[in-house]
């Protein structure tokens, strides 16, 4: 468990999923969503399902990623190897089986979001005034320069929470009490967590250090996804900005993720998402 928010970033396109059909006598372009291929691109057929140079190019660079010697001969054994387990699963109707299914779907899911969401990056264009623009951003946010230290005390329940601030009303060491009480993994420390920026933790927590004075604790528990939070302020200070050059690469991600956290929100603007 950590406290660190797990910022927007590009999902890897790690995996290879070869389009194989789904059942039966249903096997065909319609299963896929894609067209036949054109007999010059295939170059195998197993039990009449053809496999393409496309099919091919794509093992050899799965193969590349895992660090093995990729080589025609041997990635083209390895497509067929797969082909040949798929049919016999197929035939088995294992991909009937709901959980199966749920898998099949969630994996097609993601290459297409992370094919989708490739495509958005490369068609960004992050040239060097969009570059500048983003960092005078980061130059005039005096909270993004602000670091703090802090401890806290991580627990389950908000009674819990309200019992440790009583402790420490009461003239208990919050040190000690966060060796006694916290579910975090800066217990062993004292709940001490060292600094950080706003950005580096979750909302709610940078929000509620934000508001406290030096040596001041929180005098509610704080929620967050984690649990319930007691935190003592122990310092904050403004720190350097870096130069333009030294955070080039951390502006072009942030412009990205920020493109794509856009686009996720216009997505969600423009849906109806029922939840039961």
């Amino acid at each position: 468990m950590t406290l660190h928010r797990i910022r927007a970033t590009t999902p890897a396109l790690a995996l290879l999923f070869l389009a194989t059909a789904c059942g039966g006598d249903d096997r065909n372009e319609s299963t896929t969503g894609a067209s036949p291929p054109d007999d010059a691109e295939v170059i195998a057929r197993v039990d009449g399902e053809p496999v393409t140079v496309t099919d091919l190019d794509a093992q050899l660079q799965a193969m590349a990623h895992r660090g093995e010697h990729a080589d025609e001969e041997s990635a083209l054994e390895e497509v067929i190897d797969l082909r040949l387990l798929v049919q016999k699963a197929e035939a088995e109707e294992m991909h009937r089986q709901p959980e199966i299914a749920a898998e099949i779907r969630r994996q097609r899911g993601m290459l297409l979001a992370n094919h989708l969401v490739r495509a958005q990056i490369d068609a960004l264009e992050i040239d060097e005034a969009r570059l500048r623009e983003a960092y005078d951003a980061y130059i005039e946010d005096g909270d993004a320069r602000r670091e703090y230290k802090a401890r806290h005390i991580l627990v389950d329940e908000r009674a819990e929470a309200e019992h440790v601030i009583e402790a420490i009303q009461e003239g208990g060491d919050f040190a000690e009490l966060a060796r006694e009480h916290s579910t975090g993994p800066s217990s062993e420390r004292g709940g001490d967590l060292d600094w950080f920026r706003a950005d580096d933790v979750v909302t709610p927590f940078a929000e509620a250090v934000a508001r406290l004075e030096t040596e001041e604790y929180t005098g509610e528990p704080v929620a967050s996804d984690f649990g319930w939070h007691v935190i003592l302020l122990e310092d904050r200070r403004e720190i350097e900005p870096e130069s333009f050059d030294d955070m080039r690469d951390e502006l072009r991600r942030q412009i990205i993720d920020d493109h794509i956290t856009e686009l996720l929100r216009d997505l969600r603007e423009g849906s109806e998402i029922e939840i039961r």
